[in-house]
């Protein structure tokens, strides 16, 4: 062997320096154009064939280049005896195998969901009509079919005239049990926990139920949005304690009071949303009992990588409706008619007396000094307290540090 040819296995097929170089130069092209391909999401082609003149054919046509490298006569024969023949196969074949794998999986999981959907939706579908929806071949198709079914998913296929592919029978929801107002309040409901979810779930239940048919008429008639001013934080944290009530760890972070700011660590239960504002309960180890955090006080949230085993729930301790009822005070508060619709808005038009001088007499019980004391302030000179005495004498101290501010 002379002049850089060489030869294997007795055969006519070699790998000059020309077609050395040629390999370099190809493999140079094709990291250009998977890169290229993968930023504007072209789907890379499943074969190629370098062209190679005369008899020396370094890849065989229709040969993934995975396989090329390792069963191709061609490929792997020509350069055994070439280290640098082989080195250049190699790397296109590296090339292919890191763009396949991680543009190939994720669309392949898309197009199993896909396909499932589909199913899910009529009563039967051809592989040729799915190859088409997904633009691929039928024997793809049918391969996807069998990781279905190898799922557990009940795949049945009919041949001849008028078959196709379905699911068996009893699998499907039977939509015929739930009535079209049944499903309006189950896709309100859905739609509503979207609002603060990282993975929205009502266009697919809609998919689900629609089966192609105009049934829900009034889906958008009801749009419940369950996010606070924090919307960008809230679906963060309600998604990471959710996943820290499944896998029960301890979770971690700063909370702000009105005794202050404290690090808190709790064993967490329940996520609830009431009053008007979005809570997690849980077991907290700083005061050894459960207690209700206010998500938009919660901050810094972070997992422990600890875990708990579960305490026992007793019933009076998620009878939330009551969980403030810690004292009681019986207000007795004479309003400007300014201040009515204020009153309607917040406890019903029921709430207050008119008086013969046009002032509104409210008589109404609180949970929480602190919260009447904000919530009557808050009316500014349109309010005036009768009773009790004690939230009269708190008023008019706070009054008075409120002047000394400005004086």
């Amino acid at each position: 062997m002379s002049g850089g040819l060489y030869s294997t296995r007795g055969t006519d097929r070699a790998v000059t320096l020309t077609n050395i170089r040629k390999l370099r130069f190809f493999a140079g092209f094709v990291k250009v154009f998977a890169t290229i391909s993968t930023i504007l999401f072209i789907r890379a082609p499943r074969s190629f064939v370098i062209p190679v003149s005369g008899p020396n054919r370094a890849l065989q046509h229709n040969q993934h280049p995975i396989h090329g490298l390792s069963q191709t006569g061609g490929a792997a024969s020509a350069c055994k005896g070439n280290p640098a023949g082989a080195e250049q196969i190699r790397q296109i074949n590296v090339v292919f195998l890191r763009y396949n794998r991680n543009r190939g999986a994720s669309m392949k999981i898309d197009r199993l969901i896909g396909i499932i959907t589909i199913l899910l939706q009529r009563e039967k579908t051809t592989v040729s009509q799915l190859a088409q929806r997904f633009e691929v071949s039928c024997r793809t198709i049918q391969r996807d079919v069998d990781a279905i079914c190898k799922a557990g998913i009940p795949v049945v296929s009919m041949q001849g005239y008028g078959g196709g592919l379905s699911l068996a029978d009893g699998y499907k929801l039977d939509k015929t049990v739930l009535t079209e107002k049944e499903l309006l309040a189950i896709l309100a409901g859905v739609r509503s926990i979207d609002s603060v979810s990282k993975n929205n779930c009502g266009q697919t239940l809609i998919e689900k139920f629609s089966s192609g048919k105009t049934i829900l008429t009034e889906q958008n008639s009801i749009l419940i949005n369950l996010a606070s001013w924090y919307q960008s934080s809230l679906p963060d944290k309600i998604e990471r304690i959710r996943l820290a009530i499944r896998n029960r760890e301890n979770i971690a972070f700063v909370y702000y009071s009105e005794k202050g700011e404290s690090e808190r660590t709790i064993e967490p239960y329940r996520i609830l949303f009431q009053w008007s504002a979005w809570y997690v309960y849980g077991y907290c180890s700083a005061q050894g009992d459960f207690r209700l955090f206010r998500f938009n006080r919660l901050w810094e949230l972070r997992n422990t990588s600890t875990f708990f085993e579960p305490r026992p729930l007793p019933d009076e301790k998620t009878a939330f409706e009551n969980y403030f009822q810690t004292e009681t005070v019986e207000l007795t508060a004479l309003f400007d008619v300014r201040a009515k619709y204020r009153l309607i808005e917040e406890y019903g038009p029921d709430c207050f007396t008119v008086f013969e001088s046009g002032g509104l007499l409210f008589r109404r019980s609180f949970s929480s000094v602190s919260y009447v004391t904000r919530w009557l302030f808050s009316f500014g000179d349109q309010v005036k307290v009768l009773a009790p005495s004690f939230l009269i004498t708190t008023l008019r101290e706070q009054a008075e540090n409120m002047v000394r501010q400005y004086t």
